[in-house]
C-alpha cells in the first residue's frame, strides 16, 4: 500500500485554509478545534490573528507569542477555555469525524464572544464514494481518514446541527465540485 496521499490531502487542505482564511475576522482570537498536528492552519492566518489556540488529540504540544497548541484526547470532555474568550472557531475536515457534535457545537457556542463565528469544512454525502475510491483502490489519499468519517452531511443538516447548538444564522455553501461543503455559523 503507498502513502503517496501527502500530495493530494496538503493539496485539499490548502483548498480549505482558503476558504477558511477569507472568513477569519482581522486582529481575531482563534480556536482551531482539530487542528492537526502542528497547528497549520493557526500558522496560515498568523499574520492576521491577536492569539491562536489550537487543539487535537495528535498535535505536538507548543506555545510562542501568538499560537497555542495543546492535546485534548476527547472533545466530548469540553474546550479549556473561559466562556466567551475567542472571536472566531475554525473546524476544518472535523465534524464529519464525531460520532455526536452537538456537545462540541454546543462548547463552541459558549467559548465565542457575542457576534463571533464558527467557520467550518467537511465533506459533502457525494463525496463519499470518490473519497472511499481515492482511499481504498487509489491509495491517493489516507484510508484511516476516510474509515473515520462517521457521517456526510447535507446542507440541512449542518445548518440543523448548528441551530440545535444555539447559533442564530449558518450559513453553507459548496467548493470543490461540490465535493464539500464550507460555512459560517454566528452568534448573536
Amino acid at each position: 500500500m503507498s502513502k503517496n496521499w501527502g500530495v493530494l490531502s496538503n493539496f485539499l487542505a490548502k483548498l480549505r485554509f482558503g476558504k477558511a482564511a477569507k472568513q477569519v475576522s482581522s486582529y481575531a482570537i482563534i480556536c482551531d478545534v482539530g487542528c492537526g498536528v502542528h497547528g497549520s492552519f493557526l500558522h496560515y492566518v498568523s499574520g492576521k490573528i491577536q492569539k491562536g489556540y489550537g487543539f487535537d488529540k495528535k498535535v505536538e504540544p507548543a506555545q510562542n507569542e501568538k499560537i497555542k497548541l495543546e492535546i485534548i484526547d476527547d472533545l466530548e470532555q469540553g474546550l479549556p477555555l473561559a466562556d466567551e474568550s475567542v472571536t472566531d472557531i475554525v473546524m476544518l475536515a472535523l465534524i464529519e469525524h464525531l460520532y455526536s457534535p452537538d456537545f462540541l457545537l454546543k462548547e463552541c457556542y459558549r467559548v465565542l464572544k457575542p457576534g463571533g463565528r464558527a467557520i467550518f469544512t467537511v465533506p459533502s454525502p457525494q463525496a463519499k464514494p470518490l473519497l472511499e475510491f481515492l482511499a481504498y483502490k487509489l491509495h491517493i489519499c489516507s484510508e484511516v481518514e476516510v474509515r473515520d468519517h462517521k457521517h456526510y452531511y447535507s446542507n440541512a443538516q449542518l445548518k440543523g446541527l448548528f441551530y440545535n447548538a444555539g447559533f442564530a444564522d449558518v450559513k453553507v455553501g459548496r467548493f470543490l465540485f461540490f465535493l464539500n461543503q464550507y460555512g459560517c455559523a454566528f452568534k448573536n
